[in-house]
């Protein structure tokens, strides 16, 4: 006797974004591009589409599974977010919008020819908000004088390390008496702390006629000449 399958093929929902997804209009609910270019990159996506009929959506799908990974996360990026880029294509605006929205992180570019692109990399200054962030933010300013002191320029000084933070001092990007002297309070720079202490006391010393050292004292107020008021008849209040 031969024996027929009947059973129907198990079907799945799609996680994305933490929840269960049936439907296309889920997945745009949910959008999280992460999920989805790992669920490109399993080939679940084009399963689920398959699933639920969605033959348009598939062949765009098998399309850009072809194509390089920035690529792949613009088109995924067009198709179900709510609001859409600039470009269906890499360029420097796409990329920028994708790094500003945190769908990527500079360590995506490594092998593309965005990966040393210096407004790219202010974006990311601009941006500073998170550990990673600042971490290689830190890395480049090691490295480029220039940046460096474009994140001093933005006033973006509080997410340099401690190496930085003595760069900045020690090359004299920063002069601002203030300013240093608060970095180095931040960082606890001792050395430095001590050298501008020592410098304060230096300003109040002086050397007398006689050649010895004594404090300087502090301004006089400018006193107010007298004024004598003189009365209609003649004589003086």
């Amino acid at each position: 006797m031969r024996y027929i399958n009947n059973s129907k093929p198990i079907r799945f929902s799609l996680l994305v974004g933490g929840k269960e997804c049936l439907v296309v209009a889920d997945v745009k609910k949910n959008f999280n591009l992460s999920d989805l270019y790992d669920s490109l990159m399993n080939q679940n996506f084009a399963k689920w589409l398959s699933q639920i009929g969605e033959t348009d959506l598939l062949k765009k799908i098998e399309g850009i599974s072809k194509t390089d990974m920035l690529t792949q996360k613009i088109c995924l990026y067009n198709l179900f977010a709510p609001n859409k880029l600039s470009s269906d294509s890499p360029n420097i605006d796409t990329v920028k919008e994708l790094l500003v929205k945190r769908c990527i992180t500079f360590d995506d570019l490594k092998d593309t020819p965005y990966g040393n692109n210096i407004e790219l990399k202010k974006a990311i200054i601009d941006k500073v908000d998170n550990k990673a962030d600042k971490e290689i933010v830190n890395r480049w300013c090691e490295s480029d004088f220039e940046l460096l002191k474009y994140v001093y320029s933005k006033k973006s000084y509080n997410v340099l390390n401690e190496r930085n933070s003595r760069t900045l001092i020690d090359k004299k990007i920063v002069t601002d008496e203030k300013m240093i002297l608060e970095i180095a309070t931040k960082n606890n720079f001792a050395d430095i702390l001590g050298r501008y202490r020592k410098s304060t006391q230096n300003r109040n010393r002086v050397i007398n006629s006689r050649g010895c050292e004594e404090k300087r004292r502090p301004k006089q107020p400018l006193r107010q000449p007298l004024r004598i008021k003189t009365l209609r008849n003649g004589s003086r209040g």
